[in-house]
């Protein structure tokens, strides 16, 4: 009885409440949401700042390689600094250089400016002379070349390169310690198969000048600054780098000349070996003419009678050479002939022999000119054969 009573009251009970299942709340769900976002955002700007950081560090270090300006020539500055400064006027370029200074330019390929001194460099008295203050080295090259390359600056030197504006080129502009004082500065530019190369080790400001005032020129049309050569037969025009080997009062009587490159000053004439030579002879040489003109003027008259492509040993003192007939130019409205030159291999030759590069020849109203060069420069070449344009025969 006692157990239905019990059973009754457990059948009766009411069941006991279920605990509630608790959803978490949209809140906190929002919240770690914002946290995860708010993370990303961090590692994002971290990243985005630091690409920032080295792309400015790539620029600063890109900034190195910008550009030198050429000092602007319509610059007062510059105007005003180079206003009453001397020309120098090269074969297809010119620049200006101070008032003080002088150029030696005995080689056109090596070009030296500077003061006049008579001190060497421990301070004995010497010739007169112009001190290296700064030197243009011209050199022949391919197109296009590798300027850094062709500079042999290593990085042993501690070489900085910058970009250079010369005339509207682009060139290179490198400090280093390569040099005597240890403060170098040498500028590369080049210009169809030229490469030129200012060097100097003084930290001259002048030479910034020097560069602003420099310019390409036309060296196949423009002579006007040549000097002139006159004597009986005919007048010509050369270089202001070279001399006449003569004195003045004795070139109008003279039927040979040589032209060479001066030691000193470009009006100054002086010593050297002749770059271009010119000699008149007459085909009617009679008896009384010594055994040398005799034999030049034979060697002369076979060469004016060979075809081209045709070669012929010399004599006398020419007998070393073999000379080549290599085609027809005019001169002065007059056919003439042009022959190149090499060693005669039947003859003994001492190692240090010159002989001429090449041969003009040609035959006026009995009288036989000869222009010759005997260098093997191409900046002499391109003198010689403009010379050769500014002859004019008097007979």
């Amino acid at each position: 009885m006692e157990n239905e009573e019990n059973q009754n009251l457990n059948i009766n009970q009411p069941p006991a409440p279920q605990q509630p299942i608790v959803e978490p709340e949209k809140s906190s769900l929002l919240g770690s949401k914002w946290i995860k976002i708010g993370a990303v955002v961090v590692i994002l700007l971290f990243l985005l700042g630091g690409a920032y950081l080295l792309g400015k560090n790539n620029s600063s270090s890109q900034s190195t390689q910008a550009p030198t300006p050429t000092p602007d020539l319509n610059a007062e500055g510059t105007r005003s600094a180079t206003a009453n400064w001397k020309t120098y006027i090269g074969n297809g370029f010119s620049f200006k250089y101070p008032s003080g200074w002088a150029i030696n330019a005995k080689k056109p390929t090596t070009i030296v400016i500077g003061s006049l001194s008579t001190k060497n460099h421990i301070g004995e008295t010497v010739p007169e002379y112009v001190s290296p203050y700064i030197t243009l080295t011209l050199k022949e090259s391919t197109p296009n070349t590798d300027l850094i390359k062709f500079s042999k600056l290593d990085a042993s030197l501690g070489t900085v390169w910058e970009n250079i504006t010369i005339d509207n080129l682009i060139g290179f502009d490198a400090t280093h310690t390569g040099c005597q004082s240890g403060s170098c500065r040498d500028i590369f530019f080049q210009n169809g198969k030229t490469i030129y190369n200012f060097s100097e080790q003084n930290k001259l400001k002048e030479l910034n000048n020097i560069i602003s005032t420099f310019k390409f020129t036309d060296s196949s049309a423009d002579t006007s600054t040549w000097k002139t050569y006159t004597n009986k037969w005919y007048t010509l025009k050369y270089p202001p780098v070279w001399g006449v080997e003569k004195s003045p009062e004795s070139i109008s009587s003279s039927n040979t000349l040589n032209l060479l490159y001066l030691e000193k000053l470009p009006h100054q004439e002086g010593p050297g070996s002749a770059i271009v030579f010119a000699q008149v002879i007459n085909n009617n040489l009679g008896p009384d003419s010594d055994a040398t003109a005799e034999q030049d003027k034979n060697v002369l008259l076979k060469l004016l009678n060979i075809p081209i492509s045709s070669s012929i040993n010399g004599e006398g003192n020419s007998a070393d050479i073999k000379f080549t007939r290599n085609k027809d130019v005019s001169i002065d409205g007059l056919n003439a002939k042009l022959y190149d030159t090499s060693p005669n291999l039947n003859v003994i030759v001492p190692k240090d022999s010159g002989y001429p590069q090449k041969i003009i020849l040609l035959s006026k109203n009995g009288i036989i000119y000869e222009f010759g060069l005997n260098s093997k420069e191409s900046t002499d070449l391109e003198y010689f054969n403009q010379l050769l344009k500014t002859i004019k025969f008097k007979q």
